[in-house]
């Protein structure tokens, strides 16, 4: 009885470590779909312009997904995710208004100073 005990003790203090390590879900990639939703609803897409966020959205996911192993060191690997958002932003602006476009600029200045470049300072 100790033992089981001591093992469902030990699996809990655990959990709560893997939990504590990644409280928000950072670190997990975001659906595509899920993504384009929240977007939609945010920034009131068109039927059209929901088609188009989802598809850049799809192929941001893929190209991060892509770039991962390859990029090695840290450092190698933030320089190509940052190119890769800035292409995405680019994407953005053609198929956004300009309303939509600077309401989500807005969105993302707003959570960088909330959470810090890079996920810094959480």
């Amino acid at each position: 009885m100790k033992r089981i005990s001591f093992i469902i003790i030990a699996l809990l203090a655990i959990s709560s470590i893997v939990t504590a390590q990644n409280p928000r879900g950072q670190g997990r990639a975001v659906d595509p779909k899920e993504r384009t939703e929240r977007m939609a609803k945010t920034y009131s897409l068109t039927d059209d312009q929901k088609k188009q966020v989802y598809d850049a959205n799809l192929a941001l996911t893929e190209k991060i997904n892509a770039a991962r192993p390859s990029a090695g060191e840290r450092g190698a690997m933030r320089d190509e995710m940052r190119k890769l958002v800035e292409a995405y932003d680019v994407e953005l602006k053609k198929i956004l208004t300009s309303e939509q476009y600077t309401a989500y600029k807005k969105d993302q200045q707003e959570q960088q100073e909330r959470f810090g470049a890079g996920g810094r300072n959480r």
